[in-house]
């Protein structure tokens, strides 16, 4: 699948929300070569261990490749580049896929518009500003994560700059579904959705995301993204449901460790 031109606008508010993306989930190390921001994060999500290709640069586009290569090679850890519309240059998933890097994880960019009053948090859904172990704990026993990648998430968690809130719902005692919530530039995103296999078809996730909504609009958001896999046909639909649309697609190309 290729990537269809944007509009300039459309560009720009691609470039906008990548941007905002980036700042909701922040690696652990990041570097900037020549307009492309460098992420790693010890393997913990393609997200934050892969280069965003976002701004134009001076140098050719194969040595920026090469310079990415090099570190993720010197970090043992396979070059991950994520190709979004707005890339610079526009061309470069077709320089990727000439040059053997394979495609992976269709994503689509969902968003949607928010009036004031229209959500509300729910009197059920537990919203806290700060990361406690319990909602880090219940995230990666759901998400089944060895406790390495938990020591790693929870420090990126920990490093969000922009306003943030963790939300959760617990039946009996137990964490069953959870979000995280993150409100800058008028902009509401949500990340980390999830819902415990036994507990899911019951509301939980329309609750924590309407919850993480209202918190935002609270915060001065008037309009809301999250990232969806073009697989997850149940997410789609409850967000589709919700009012989000496709705002755009994206996918990584991989090139394996020290190919």
């Amino acid at each position: 699948m290729s990537l269809a031109p944007l509009l300039p606008f459309e560009r720009s508010r691609a470039r906008e929300i990548e941007e905002l993306s980036w700042n909701a989930w922040p690696a652990l190390r990041s570097r900037l070569v020549d307009g492309w921001i460098v992420r790693w994060s010890a393997g913990y999500t393609s997200r934050a261990n892969s280069v965003l290709p976002l701004y134009p640069g001076d140098r050719p586009v194969a040595e920026r490749l090469r310079i990415c290569e090099e570190f993720y090679d010197d970090q043992g850890q396979e070059t991950i580049v994520k190709v979004v519309p707005c890339a610079e240059p526009p061309d470069l998933d077709a320089f990727l896929a000439e040059r053997g890097y394979r495609q992976r994880s269709e994503t689509s960019v969902h968003g949607r518009s928010l009036s004031a009053g229209e959500f509300a948090p729910d009197p059920e859904v537990l919203l806290a500003e700060g990361l406690d172990d319990r909602w880090i704990d219940a995230v990666a026993s759901m998400n089944r994560m060895d406790p390495a990648r938990r020591d790693v998430a929870a420090r990126m968690l920990r490093a969000i700059a922009p306003p943030h809130v963790f939300a959760s719902i617990e039946v009996e005692g137990a964490v069953v579904a959870a979000g995280l919530g993150v409100c800058e530039r008028e902009w509401v995103g949500a990340f980390d959705m999830i819902v415990s296999p036994d507990h899911r078809r019951r509301g939980y996730g329309g609750r924590v995301l309407t919850s993480l909504l209202g918190w935002g609009i609270a915060r001065g958001a008037r309009r809301a993204y999250l990232q969806v896999v073009r697989e997850n046909a149940p997410a789609i639909a409850l967000y589709e449901r919700l009012g989000f649309r496709s705002l755009y697609p994206y996918w990584y190309r991989v090139r394996s460790q020290l190919a």
